[in-house]
């Protein structure tokens, strides 16, 4: 699982930098509705751990039923 070092939320750049994505990428999934769960808390969008570990199984998912 993600957030091993105690951290309780990402920001979208943390959330990149942990997934080796690119920021325009992240916007993407946003977009298109296959992105993490995200809250926005004043002017920052940050997303919980437990919502990145949700959206990497997610995307296994996937990968295994398109393989």
């Amino acid at each position: 699982m993600h957030g091993d070092d105690g951290r309780k939320v990402y920001t979208v750049a943390e959330f990149c930098t942990v997934f080796k994505i690119s920021k325009g990428f992240y916007y993407k999934l946003q977009k298109s509705g296959r992105g993490p769960v995200a809250m926005k808390v004043g002017g920052r969008t940050l997303i919980t751990t437990g919502a990145a570990d949700r959206w990497c199984e997610k995307m296994e998912s996937e990968a295994g039923a398109a393989a």
